[in-house]
């Protein structure tokens, strides 16, 4: 799929905007891979706290005016942001939940088993939650990077070995 990407992105762009394209999605593949964990958590921090800072601000301008508006703004910048980061293992533990849940109902149409298994998978989702976060980051840049990798003319073979060792090396690297 990715391949298809490529061959669309070359069509579309010049030739030095696709250099740059790639190297900008090699860099995210090893970013994911090396420190996925990290940048996700970031970027949740960074979107709640923006979202929590103009919600924060927006009230805040109702009842009060100047710096006021500015500072509440910021304090909620950082409560939404931490908010985030530690809300983030319950969104991985509902999603878990979710899929086990929707799994077991799909093939056993059992609902009291369907939620015995999807209460179960929450529980482990969120006590799980980092090393999933892990897992998924180090899953989705190895798969980006073994698409780069043919997309550069590796051999499909040479790719995925590569992509296999990086993603070991990341899967330790950000384990520990």
């Amino acid at each position: 799929m990715t391949m298809d990407f490529l061959n669309i992105l070359q069509t579309i762009l010049p030739p030095q905007m696709m250099q740059l394209t790639v190297i900008l999605m090699l860099i995210l593949s090893l970013a994911l891979i090396f420190a996925g964990k990290n940048i996700v958590k970031a970027l949740i921090f960074l979107v709640a706290g923006f979202a929590t800072a103009a919600l924060a601000a927006t009230l805040a301008s109702l009842y009060v005016k100047g710096i006021s508006v500015a500072i509440i703004g910021l304090l909620g910048f950082f409560v939404g942001g931490l908010g985030g980061v530690l809300l983030l293992p319950l969104g991985i533990g509902l999603v878990v939940g979710y899929f086990g849940y929707a799994a077991v109902i799909t093939t056993t149409g059992n609902l009291m088993v369907a939620v015995v298994v999807g209460v179960v998978l929450f529980i482990l989702g969120v006590v799980l939650a980092n090393k999933i976060l892990v897992a998924m980051t180090v899953v989705a840049g190895g798969m980006l990077f073994f698409s780069i990798a043919i997309g550069l003319g590796l051999t499909p073979l040479l790719a995925a070995l590569a992509a296999i060792l990086l993603s070991a090396a990341g899967l330790y690297i950000q384990s520990r």
